[in-house]
């Protein structure tokens, strides 16, 4: 029972020199479209919490100074950087857009949640940066010293995490220095909200034992790419919106009309029932296709939706007024982004790597990190 009460509460948790040119993105690829089966799941009602560290949670050693910036000039690949979050052993019914991607054109996305009707749904957000401000992003990320972190000193006190079934984050920077890894269960151990969930699941968060040593460049990169400043950004305005769609199963729908609140679908989009029909499920009609709706259509949907994105549960009305109940998930496809089962691949397979080469500057300067004082 505590690891299954754990796993759901991990489920839950889981923003000067002369310019050079920037290529210009190209949202309109659609690579091939298949995805891995994986079972219908009721959603989380909670948004993602604030992220506060809580000091006495993890082993946090000293910070080492860094050298002073350097100017730097390279071939950039697509994506800058990038944070995601995977999925623990709940799972999602589509995969998640990236918290937060950077592209080598100055294109950032990052994604935060609102309540709509009191519900929590999520909205991509999109700011156009300048060559400065991309480095400015980079330069940060090298003066905390994240460029120069070794990922092997992420390691558990007595070689194993005290939470089991957990998601873990992904954090990608492809800059003068490359950095690419996964950090098992970082934002959980990073949120002061899990300490209370942990204290009462019988975990002594004062041992430290099944805790990671967490260094300073770690963290603060962790707290730099996930609570990013929305200030100045929009909501994105897709041209594809990939749709995750299937009927609700007879032994589900008593639960879904007591408690999901559904609503009916919106009659000037394409029904449910034709979208389901468009997409080839093979012999498994829980397989995780998925469809990409464009132009016109995109954009019904999109509005209809109030910009945000999620699952959902809707129902349509048959001719005898009979209510046919649909699970629904959708969400703007992102450039170069082929959605794969749990996570996307961002760039697709075929992306063309960035013709031209990126120059940064120590004048560029650094951001804050939105992040308390730390010992």
């Amino acid at each position: 029972m505590r690891s299954i009460i754990i796993i759901f509460l991990v489920s839950m948790l889981t923003a000067c020199a002369p310019a050079t040119p920037l290529a210009t993105a190209t949202p309109s690829l659609t690579p091939s479209l298949t995805l891995q089966p994986t079972r219908t799941r009721y959603p989380s009602r909670t948004p993602t919490p604030s992220l506060t560290p809580f000091p006495t949670l993890t082993i946090s050693p000293t910070s080492t100074l860094q050298p002073p910036l350097t100017e730097h000039q390279w071939q950039p690949e697509r994506v800058l950087i990038s944070l995601e979050f995977t999925p623990g052993d709940g799972g999602f019914f589509a995969p998640r857009a990236p918290s937060f991607i950077l592209y080598a054109d100055g294109s950032m996305f990052i994604t935060r949640f609102l309540e709509i009707n009191h519900d929590y749904k999520e909205q991509l957000l999109f700011k156009k940066l300048g060559r400065k401000e991309i480095c400015q992003n980079l330069n940060t990320l090298d003066q905390i010293g994240f460029l120069d972190y070794d990922p092997s000193d992420y390691q558990f006190i007595g070689g194993y995490p005290s939470v089991q079934g957990g998601g873990s984050v992904y954090i990608r920077v492809s800059a003068w220095k490359p950095h690419n890894n996964i950090y098992h269960e970082l934002g959980i151990y990073l949120n002061e909200e899990m300490a209370s969930s942990l204290n009462e699941n019988r975990i002594d968060i004062n041992d430290q034992r099944g805790f990671p040593v967490i260094s300073p460049a770690l963290r603060n990169a962790y707290y730099f790419l996930s609570e990013y400043s929305a200030e100045g950004f929009e909501i994105y305005e897709p041209d594809r919106l990939a749709v995750w769609i299937h009927p609700l199963e007879k032994d589900s729908i008593d639960y879904v009309e007591n408690n999901e609140n559904p609503k009916e679908w919106t009659r000037n989009a394409s029904s449910l029932a034709s979208m389901f029909a468009k997409i080839d499920y093979g012999d498994n009609e829980f397989s995780n296709h998925y469809l990409v709706l464009t132009g016109k259509d995109a954009d019904v949907v999109y509005q209809f939706l109030n910009k945000s994105f999620g699952e959902d549960y809707y129902y349509e009305l048959k001719n005898n007024g009979e209510k046919i109940y649909y699970v629904l998930s959708t969400r703007p496809v992102l450039p170069y982004e082929l959605p794969m089962d749990y996570t996307s691949q961002i760039p697709a397979p075929g992306s063309v790597k960035p013709d031209f080469k990126l120059d940064c500057y120590p004048s560029d300067g650094v951001l804050p990190i939105p992040i308390p004082s730390m010992p």
